[in-house]
């Protein structure tokens, strides 16, 4: 109580707010994520004061669980439901979002200048704004606004994404994760350099339908699929059928 009503007149004194912005809590061990939200505790109810806390809920719970253990799932769930005045969770990434994010992806990976990025990024963030009652931003739009008309590369990279983006936003595996889709376009990347360097002519479709297989179908299912086309001939088709 002492704390409380010293901290109380601190601040009335200062007159000012104070706000704590707590970002990635799901990333520490489970002890150090509760005793940071047990600390957070000591502050709960006071004036002029106010905790922003961002993290993933299921990690935080499980946390709950192995910090607490031998509590009744119910305690778990009133853990946080106690703690978290105003809870606001963040929808799954769409697909316009997601295709939006691919074009901006491709642009920097192309070399794009960052003035002309931005420009994408305005547009493309008007054209979500819109898309209630307005058709998508088209791939011939996106180019010009980077005044690439002529970049043939970078046309088709934005062809590709019409028909990655679905997967990205729908799958349970990838569940439309930015973080997610951004390692996996890389892979893509690195990969397509690899063959190029090695001299092997590799469509980057085919690279990027092997890296969905592998990330969607899990360890197993991809090395089943290797070892199909290692002795098939026909390897060609197996892949077009992906």
């Amino acid at each position: 109580n002492l704390f409380r009503e010293e901290y109380s007149s601190i601040l009335k004194d200062l007159n000012k707010n104070l706000i704590v912005f707590i970002d990635n809590l799901d990333r520490c061990l489970p002890q150090n994520a509760i005793q940071t939200l047990e600390a957070i505790r000591l502050f709960l109810f006071l004036p002029k004061t106010a905790f922003v806390i961002a993290a993933d809920e299921d990690m935080i719970r499980t946390s709950v669980s192995e910090y607490f253990k031998g509590t009744s799932a119910r305690h778990h769930i009133d853990y946080l439901d106690k703690l978290i005045q105003v809870p606001i969770r963040v929808p799954r990434t769409g697909l316009l979002e997601i295709r939006s994010y691919l074009f901006l992806l491709h642009a920097v990976n192309a070399g794009i200048e960052e003035d002309l990025i931005e420009d994408l990024r305005l547009a493309l963030e008007k054209s979500l704004q819109e898309s209630w009652h307005e058709d998508p931003m088209k791939k011939e739009d996106a180019l010009k606004v980077l005044k690439c008309e002529g970049n043939i590369e970078l046309a088709i990279a934005f062809d590709q994404v019409d028909r990655i983006a679905p997967i990205f936003a729908t799958s349970p595996i990838i569940h439309g994760n930015p973080r997610i889709v951004k390692r996996l376009l890389n892979i893509v990347k690195m990969r397509s350099n690899i063959a190029k360097r090695r001299k092997i002519s590799l469509d980057e479709n085919v690279i990027t339908k092997l890296v969905i297989f592998e990330r969607c179908a899990g360890e197993e299912a991809a090395n089943a699929l290797y070892s199909m086309i290692d002795t098939n001939k026909n390897f060609k088709k197996i892949i077009s059928e992906l």
